[in-house]
């Protein structure tokens, strides 16, 4: 559904290289690795409080 949303996007959309997260209705979604994830969170919190020093990031999926 997102490639019929974003065609041109050069985000790694390939389900079977990420990893499947159930919410707590059934939903499911896929999110990538649990060390990119890691990885992406460092580097959001860190520019985040280097530019907004009082921003909190309040959700990470």
């Amino acid at each position: 559904m997102l490639l019929g949303w974003y065609p041109r996007t050069r985000l790694e959309m390939d389900e079977e290289s990420r990893t499947q997260k159930r919410g707590k209705f059934g939903a499911v979604k896929y999110v990538y690795p649990r060390d990119t994830m890691a990885e992406l969170r460092g580097w959001f919190s860190a520019e985040l409080a280097a530019r907004v020093p009082a921003c909190r990031i309040l959700y990470w999926t």
